[in-house]
C-alpha cells in the first residue's frame, strides 16, 4: 500500500468519527497538501483560512486558489 493510500484511508477514517469537521489552512506547503489530500476524499468539508499579516506573497497564492 502506498503512503497517500494509507494517508487517505486513516483521514477518511477520521473524518467519518467526526461530527462536523472543519481544516485550518495557513495556505503553505503542508497545508495545501493536507488540503488536497482530504478533499480528494470530502470535496465540500469547510476551511478556515488561518491568515498572519506577515507573508504577503504566500498570500496573494492563496487567494488566487480561493477564487478557483
Amino acid at each position: 500500500m502506498t503512503k497517500e493510500k494509507e494517508t487517505l484511508l486513516y483521514i477518511e477514517h477520521i473524518l467519518n468519527k467526526s461530527y462536523n469537521p472543519v481544516i485550518l489552512c495557513s495556505f503553505g506547503k503542508d497545508s495545501m497538501v493536507m488540503l488536497y489530500l482530504i478533499r480528494k476524499i470530502k470535496k465540500d468539508i469547510p476551511v478556515l483560512f488561518f491568515k498572519e499579516p506577515f507573508f504577503p506573497k504566500k498570500y496573494s497564492f492563496a487567494n488566487e486558489v480561493i477564487m478557483d
